[in-house]
């Protein structure tokens, strides 16, 4: 009975006591004095001001972000945070690293199965059922079917341009070429041509297909009547490089376009460069003309200096066409470009024009003007015209503005233009970046003085700082009798 009174003594103290046992809130609650957060014994507590305290809701005040649940205080507040690791106390999914938090506590976001009560602790982002569930997935659709039905040109004269006969026939070869059959990756239908060319060939050894044209009469597709052996024709072909040498020169490849026995030779007339390799399958055009006779058989070939190269080849078309007329006004001499800048071309390339070869459209040649060079003529009236001089021509061209580049800010375009007697220019148009076409197009302008007309200037002109590059072809001077 002794000890009874003590008891009766501790009761109230006893009483007294809180229901938690929180250690971290005692030693808040005491005060701690701390000289860093660490020792005040939880992640939920901090040093402040050298003592321990619990660290603050959203919208309280502080003055560190470590007083902050959110570890983040700003402008005296404590607002969302977003640095909060797993395991740490948190009031919105925001504050913490893992993006999700959940019963107070930032933790990771929960694999598919396990239970949840929000979408931010899953994986998946889903919560069905109180369990975290993979997305609904669609099934990828198929992918519709590419239709590579071989498919001609109106007009195509050529056989077995798509080469799947398995033979080569009715093309007849030079060289490696081969037919690649069965294959899933030709332009059209199941296969091609590929012609394999190397320096070690020998001229006379590179790879060629050529093919005879119907001879004597063709008929037009939707006509009814036969029309005389065509002088030109409309040439396409899809090709493709898939292996390319640069020889010890760096210089690549020609895929040579020509006729009659003419495939391979300097008289060829268009080359496609291939100096580079081509992984897609790319559509070449041209057009192969004599103006002389009719054509018997046309071909191509792939012709390498040095170096080697494969190119591919599919969908060839041959399609008649009709060669550029003539007009009886015209006495400009050469307008084709044809012979080539041989003796007796009548034309004077001024400032490094030149002739050219590649993509000619009309015939096998055409004249390269750039920024500041010119091509000329002197007019020359035969003795069957009634007068021995004109003041004024028509003066009709087809060009193709290959490029326009500038490297400085001009409110001044190129142009090209026209000029006689080697004066200024009296005829012109602009040429801007957005005339470069794939196609040509017709110029015609009429040049007139109140003198007499004896020479005609074609010709491009650029401001310092642009340049421009203009392929023309079927010059026409027509005279125009006006006095």
């Amino acid at each position: 009975m002794r000890f009874l009174p003590f008891l009766l003594v501790a009761l109230p103290l006893a009483a007294a006591l809180p229901a938690s046992t929180d250690n971290a809130s005692l030693e808040a609650r005491a005060a701690k004095s701390c000289t860093q957060s660490s020792q005040c014994g939880s992640v939920n507590n901090f040093c402040n001001r050298s003592k321990c305290d619990t660290r603050k809701s959203l919208g309280a005040s502080c003055y560190k972000d470590i007083g902050c649940i959110s570890n983040k205080c700003s402008s005296g507040k404590c607002v969302e945070g977003s640095a909060l690791t797993n395991g740490e106390r948190c009031e919105t999914s925001k504050s913490c690293a893992s993006s999700y938090c959940g019963n107070s506590k930032c933790q990771a976001p929960a694999a598919n199965g396990a239970s949840c009560y929000k979408a931010a602790g899953c994986q998946s982002g889903i919560c069905t059922n109180q369990k975290c569930t993979a997305p609904a997935t669609t099934p990828t659709p198929a992918p519709t079917p590419v239709d590579k039905t071989p498919t001609d040109d109106a007009g195509n004269v050529a056989k077995n341009n798509h080469f799947e006969n398995d033979i080569l026939a009715p093309w007849e070869k030079d060289g490696d070429v081969t037919v690649v059959k069965n294959a899933t990756d030709a332009y059209d239908g199941k296969q091609y041509a590929s012609l394999r060319a190397t320096a070690q060939y020998g001229e006379y050894s590179y790879p060629e297909l050529y093919q005879s044209v119907p001879s004597g009469y063709y008929r037009i597709r939707n006509s009814v009547s036969d029309t005389p052996q065509a002088k030109a024709y409309a040439v396409s072909v899809q090709y493709r490089v898939p292996e390319f040498i640069a020889g010890p020169k760096g210089l690549g490849c020609n895929l040579s376009f020509g006729f009659d026995n003419e495939y391979m030779e300097d008289t060829s007339k268009a080359f496609l460069p291939v100096n580079k390799k081509v992984a897609d399958w790319t559509k070449f055009e041209t057009m192969i003309a004599n103006n002389r006779t009719s054509i018997e058989d046309i071909g191509f070939g792939l012709i390498c200096p040095e170096g080697a190269a494969v190119v591919h080849v599919d969908d060839v078309q041959f399609v008649p066409t009709a060669y550029p007329e003539s007009d009886p006004t015209d006495v400009a001499q050469n307008g084709g470009f044809e012979n080539g800048g041989t003796n007796g071309d009548p034309w004077k390339y001024q400032n490094g024009a030149t002739l050219a070869t590649n993509n000619a459209k009309y015939g096998g040649r055409y004249a390269l003007v750039q920024s500041g060079q010119s091509i000329s003529q002197d007019i020359v009236i035969s003795s069957t015209a009634p007068k021995d001089s004109y003041n004024a021509y028509q003066v009709k061209f087809q060009y193709f503005v290959q490029s326009v580049s500038s490297g400085v800010s001009s409110a001044t375009p190129c142009s090209l233009y026209l000029a006689e007697n080697g004066g200024a220019p009296d005829a012109s148009m602009d040429i801007t970046a957005t005339s470069a076409t794939d196609t040509y197009a017709s110029f015609s302008k009429v040049a007139s003085a109140n003198s007499s007309v004896s020479n005609i200037k074609i010709g491009v002109s650029c401001p310092s700082g642009q340049t421009a590059r203009v392929y023309v072809d079927q010059v026409q001077f027509l005279t125009k009798l006006d006095d």
